[in-house]
C-alpha cells in the first residue's frame, strides 16, 4: 500500500499549487494555479510565476503519454476495429499528429483495435502577444474565458517592421 502524505494548504495559490505539485496532484496543481490565473487578482510577478508552474504540469498532463483519468481537457479513448487515428483526433478536435505525439506512436498505420490512447480534448487556442514576442496556447475556450486552461508558451518571431497583421486567425 502506497502511503500519501496529506497536502497542507496555505490558502495562497501560488504556494498551494506548488505544494500540490510537490504532493504529485498534478490536476489539482493545475486546478488552484488556473483559477489564480483567471480571477485576475495576480500581481504581473505571480502571473509570470504561475505560468511557468502551469507549464510544468502540463508537459506531463498534456504533452507526455501519461494518462490521467479525472483530466476534464482529456482522458483515454478505446480504439474500435476499423478506426482510424484521423477520425479520432477529429472527434476530439485535435490533430492525428499530435495523438501519435502524446502516445508515442511512431508509426499511425499500427493503430490496432482494443488500445487505449490517451486524448486531449481540443480545440486547443492561440494567443500571439507581439510586443513580447510570445505565443500562448489554451484549452477549453478562448484565453482568459470561463472555462479556459493556460497550458503553455512558445517563443514567436513576427514580420518585419510590425508586419504581422492582427485578429482572429484559424491554424
Amino acid at each position: 500500500a502506497v502511503k500519501s502524505t496529506p497536502v497542507v494548504l496555505s490558502g495562497t495559490p501560488l504556494a498551494d499549487g506548488k505544494a500540490k505539485i510537490d504532493a504529485g496532484d498534478l490536476l489539482g496543481a493545475r486546478r488552484i494555479l488556473n483559477a489564480a490565473l483567471l480571477s485576475g487578482k495576480l500581481s504581473d510577478a505571480d502571473i509570470a510565476t504561475d505560468k511557468s508552474l502551469l507549464n510544468q504540469v502540463n508537459q506531463t498532463i498534456v504533452f507526455s503519454p501519461k494518462r490521467f483519468a479525472d483530466d476534464e481537457f482529456g482522458g483515454s479513448y478505446n480504439v474500435q476495429p476499423g478506426e482510424l487515428l484521423t477520425k479520432i483526433a477529429a472527434a476530439h478536435n485535435i490533430t492525428w499528429q499530435f495523438l501519435c505525439t502524446i502516445n508515442g506512436l511512431s508509426d499511425p498505420r499500427k493503430l490496432r483495435a482494443g488500445a487505449t490512447l490517451k486524448v486531449i480534448k481540443g480545440p486547443f487556442f492561440a494567443q500571439v502577444e507581439k510586443k513580447k514576442f510570445n505565443m500562448e496556447i489554451w484549452i477549453g475556450g478562448e484565453p482568459y474565458s470561463e472555462g479556459a486552461c493556460y497550458i503553455t508558451n512558445f517563443p514567436v518571431g513576427l514580420g518585419r517592421d510590425d508586419s504581422t497583421p492582427t485578429g482572429k486567425w484559424m491554424i
